[in-house]
């Protein structure tokens, strides 16, 4: 039997490490194919010194928003200190600092927005209604960002109520309380559309529900008949403006046989109709005095119609809606029924577009070549919503800053400058506005400290409700930064005029 001694052991770690340090002056940046697949392995200088990740200084963000929040804080106390009208607020006092990062148009003028900066300027002087639609991803869901730009402009152009909620929420929500029966079930166009489905008709949210299931032709006339109900309250914790509405509006479509709607407020009966039948969308609409405390819709029928959404308004005034779609890269108009979504826009006077898109795709860009086929794809879908809704604008906000595991350390995604540059470019190509989120929080590698500050989640990807916050200020600051430039150029036009 052959004896282990210490110098044997000794021998034998260090032939180990030799063989485990050979690699690292064969591998490039960590990574290295091998028959098609890519293996991480450490350099060597890696091996010696582990790589660290350059931390991003955000003290100087932080301090602006401070600031700018502070001064949100008064207005939202000045507001909600007052009956709400719809009416707008005197917010004079409540001064524009230095902007962090102001909106880019590329080759083009700030013009791209002026059609929908003229309708707002008038918009305190009519009784008309527009709308902002926020679409996005889950980085909005929950009415995370948009409630803050909503609270932040309705009192200075009029306006009430959360806007468009889904029949069927699924998210945690600030502004609003919504309770449906259980035989509820949502169809969406940008998460695992139902094959089922016989149209492309999904409506302005992308989403619709139903009480019964969708059934050939020959099963509808043979089902039992189903009671279904979808309730909705104001919320304590929403924003002032979100607590109070006096308009609501029910939309649904697809009604193939008699179904019967019955209204309640409270314990009171307020309405009751028979749901139109045929294949179009129709609304009803119920005005109120006072914010109502309840309402329950409740459905008797064999066969569900499709339950676009509720609008929560007031009478007149700007609404601001926001419109997630958890898992959605912005590209689901490719699959949505053009006709109808082009009559719902203009029914619902949608005049901006906020796209808030980008993040989900990517993880799944593989290079560069993958990251412009998806721009371009995107691109095509910022020129459908100009023809969709001819006159509007549109404003695209790109993806923050997201990290991936590397060794030790969360750095940026490789490619998501790329994607940045690439996705200004067809926004500029498409005649619409961009706001870097990237750059306004810190650009590279400035998510992590964002986690630190508690302003992000630990997966380095989304925003805490504070951070989500922090992001509308800024954004909403460099909206209204254009917005008093436009105005200023107003009145620059009518002083050249007066001289002349």
């Amino acid at each position: 039997m052959q004896i282990i001694r210490p110098w044997h052991i000794l021998v034998f770690c260090v032939a180990v490490m030799l063989i485990m340090l050979l690699p690292t002056f064969l591998v490039k940046e960590n990574k290295t194919p091998i028959a098609g697949t890519v293996f991480k392995y450490p350099t060597f200088k890696e091996f010696i010194q582990a790589k660290k990740a350059e931390k991003k200084d955000i003290s100087d963000i932080l301090s602006h928003l401070e600031q700018i929040t502070e001064e949100e804080d008064t207005l939202v106390k000045h507001v909600g200190s007052k009956k709400e009208t719809g009416a707008p607020t005197d917010t004079s006092q409540v001064k524009p600092g230095k902007v962090m990062r102001k909106l880019e148009f590329g080759q083009n003028s700030a013009s791209v927005l002026y059609p929908f900066f003229n309708k707002l300027r008038k918009l305190p002087g009519t009784k008309k209604k527009i709308r902002i639609f926020h679409y996005g991803d889950s980085q909005i869901e929950g009415d995370r960002i948009t409630s803050h730009l909503r609270q932040k402009l309705q009192p200075r152009f009029g306006g009430i109520g959360p806007g468009l909620i889904p029949a069927m929420n699924v998210y945690h929500t600030i502004s609003f309380n919504q309770t449906l029966s259980e035989n509820f079930k949502r169809y969406t166009v940008f998460w695992l559309p139902d094959r089922a489905l016989p149209h492309k008709r999904f409506g302005a949210m992308g989403s619709f529900a139903r009480f019964t299931p969708v059934l050939p032709d020959s099963l509808i006339a043979l089902q039992p008949e189903t009671e279904a109900w979808i309730e909705i309250s104001p919320s304590k914790r929403a924003s002032a403006n979100a607590k109070k509405y006096s308009q609501v509006t029910l939309f649904y479509g697809n009604c193939e046989v008699p179904v019967l709607l019955n209204v309640y407020q409270g314990e009171e009966l307020i309405h009751q109709e028979n749901l139109v039948t045929d294949d179009d969308y129709h609304s009803i609409n119920l005005s109120f005095d006072e914010t109502p405390a309840s309402l329950k819709f409740e459905f008797k029928g064999t066969y569900s119609p499709d339950i676009y959404f509720l609008v929560l308004d007031g009478n007149y005034g700007l609404a601001v809606d926001n419109i997630a779609m958890r898992g959605s890269a912005g590209t689901f108009l490719s699959d949505c029924d053009e006709q109808m979504m082009s009559r719902m826009y203009h029914d619902l006077e949608v005049e901006l577009f906020i796209m808030q898109y980008g993040g989900n795709a990517l993880p799944h860009l593989k290079d560069s070549v993958a990251t412009a086929r998806y721009a371009r794809w995107f691109g095509s879908q910022l020129r459908r919503l100009k023809k969709l809704k001819p006159g509007a604008s549109v404003l695209v906000i790109g993806p923050s800053d997201m990290s991936m595991k590397e060794g030790e350390e969360f750095v940026t995604y490789p490619l998501l400058p790329y994607l940045i540059s690439e996705m200004k470019r067809v926004t500029f190509d498409a005649g619409a506005a961009y706001w870097d989120i990237y750059a306004a929080m810190g650009g590279k590698n400035s998510m992590p400290t964002w986690v630190e500050k508690g302003l992000a989640g630990s997966d380095y990807i989304h925003f805490s409700n504070g951070g989500a916050r922090y992001i509308a200020e800024l954004f909403s600051e460099a909206f209204l930064h254009e917005y008093k430039k436009y105005e200023e150029s107003l009145v620059k036009k009518h002083d050249e005029k007066s001289k002349k």
